[in-house]
């Protein structure tokens, strides 16, 4: 069993792996009590949550892709509340319409997935890569 780990996301995944997939740990809630995550962390989280949201789907584990649409959802939340000088940038003036776009296409992905619908998910997926492919942490 996996005891409590201290603070940072490498530090999770690595303390979590043995404990659960790599994908479970990606959409797994963070404790409300855990410190915030920098910049770099969510756009790293962010793209694990969406390569766990396909291999979910890909496995027809239809409430798996939910749990991650919401994990997505609350990954863009904690995006935007990032402090400006904590952004590089070249992603400030990007961010508040990225997240936006991250919000909607995890709630498609969350509407799809109730539906079981795999054109509607195949979509969200599609406007999803394209969100994460362009947050940068440079």
């Amino acid at each position: 069993m996996c005891g409590p780990l201290p603070g940072g996301l490498i530090t999770l995944v690595l303390g979590l792996a043995g404990c659960q997939s790599a994908e479970t740990v990606a959409v797994t809630p963070r404790p409300p009590d855990a410190p915030p995550l920098t910049f770099p962390e969510l756009v790293t989280l962010s793209k694990n949550q969406v390569a766990a949201a396909h291999e979910f789907f890909y496995q027809d584990k239809w409430d798996q892709v939910r749990q991650a649409a919401t994990a997505l959802r609350d990954t863009s939340n904690h995006l935007g509340q990032v402090q400006p000088d904590a952004i590089p940038q070249a992603q400030r003036g990007k961010l508040p319409e990225l997240t936006k776009e991250l919000t909607a296409a995890a709630t498609l992905l969350h509407s799809a997935a109730d539906e079981k619908d795999v054109d509607k998910t195949s979509e969200a997926f599609r406007r999803l890569h394209l969100v994460v492919r362009q947050l940068r942490t440079d």
